[in-house]
This record gives C-alpha cells, sequence and structure tokens, in this order.
C-alpha cells in the first residue's frame, strides 16, 4: 500500500506542476508590459481562452478592488487559495 501512497503523491506532484505551468502561461499572457508584474492597470485579459478569463475573475476582481500589483508567486497563491482544487 505504500507503493500506492506513493504513487498517489507524484501524480498529485504532476498535476501541480501541470497547473502551475498553465497558471504561469495565463500570468504571461496578462503580464501586458512583461515586467512580472500585474495589475488592474497593467493587464491584458485578451488573450487568455474565454473560459480561463472566467475562472481567474474572481482572483482580478480581487487585485482591482484591493488595488495589488502582483507578481507571479501572489497570483498563484490567490488562485490556489480560491481554487484548492483546478
Amino acid at each position: 500500500s505504500s507503493d500506492v501512497c506513493s504513487s498517489d503523491l507524484r501524480s498529485d506532484e504532476i498535476v501541480e506542476n501541470l497547473r502551475r505551468e498553465k497558471m504561469q502561461e495565463y500570468f504571461n499572457m496578462m503580464d501586458s508590459d512583461k515586467d512580472g508584474l500585474i495589475s488592474a492597470k497593467k493587464i491584458d485579459i485578451n488573450p487568455l481562452p474565454t473560459i480561463a478569463a472566467e475562472i481567474l475573475a474572481p482572483v482580478l476582481i480581487e487585485m482591482e478592488k484591493l488595488r495589488l500589483e502582483i507578481n507571479f508567486e501572489e497570483f498563484y497563491d490567490a488562485v490556489c487559495t480560491l481554487f484548492p482544487v483546478f
């Protein structure tokens, strides 16, 4: 049964890595001036697939409300907090 656990851990890690890569891709699309930061004033959601824009809307709305300028790690933390399973 320990094999099952380690295999579950590995698959969780793979899923997590895929999720992180996809969020990095979306972040890069939205980073209009490529400075590694997004904010309500400096963001381009047009390149995002519609479904991604809809899913990420709560994060982006919160960022705008709080007038935040965030880097990828902060963006990723916010996505993981709002969507523990994505």
